[in-house]
C-alpha cells in the first residue's frame, strides 16, 4: 500500500494530476470529490492538450447533475491519466468547465478513486492506494 500526501485547504482536499493529449501533457490541480461520480476537466484543458472537441459534438453525451440543476457534457477518452502514482491508459474524462470558485482545474471523482481502491485519511491529508 502506498501513501500520497494531498493538499488540504479550507476543509477541501486537492491533488495534482496529468493527462496526455495528441499535442501535449496537461497538468492540473484536482479537487478530490467523493460526491462526484466522474473525473472532470474543463473543455479548455482538453483543447490545450490537443483534443478536437468538435469531433464529439453529438457523441458520448452524458447528463450531469450539478448544484444548479443538470446539464449535458461529453465523455472523452484521454490517451492516459496519471494521478497518485497510477497511470491509466484510454481513461474517460468528462469535458465540462467548472465554476471558478472551486480553487481547482478539475475534479477527481469516484470513478477513479474506487478504481484504485483509495482510502482517504482526511485528518492527516493522505490518500492510501492499494
Amino acid at each position: 500500500m502506498k501513501k500520497y500526501p494531498v493538499e488540504v485547504y479550507q476543509n477541501l482536499l486537492f491533488t495534482k494530476g496529468a493527462i496526455k493529449g495528441p499535442q501535449r501533457i496537461f497538468t492540473a490541480r484536482l479537487l478530490i470529490d467523493t460526491g462526484s461520480s466522474y473525473t472532470i476537466l474543463p473543455i479548455e484543458a482538453l483543447i490545450a492538450a490537443g483534443y478536437d472537441l468538435t469531433l464529439f459534438k453529438d457523441k458520448n453525451k452524458i447528463r450531469l447533475t450539478t448544484a444548479s440543476g443538470f446539464t449535458f457534457a461529453h465523455k472523452i477518452a484521454v490517451q492516459w491519466l496519471h494521478i497518485l502514482g497510477i497511470k491509466i491508459e484510454n481513461y474517460p474524462i468528462i469535458a465540462y468547465t467548472l465554476p471558478e470558485d472551486i480553487y481547482a482545474d478539475g475534479i477527481l471523482g469516484m470513478d477513479f478513486l474506487s478504481r484504485i481502491n483509495a482510502i482517504i485519511d482526511i485528518k492527516n491529508g493522505i490518500i492510501q492506494v492499494h
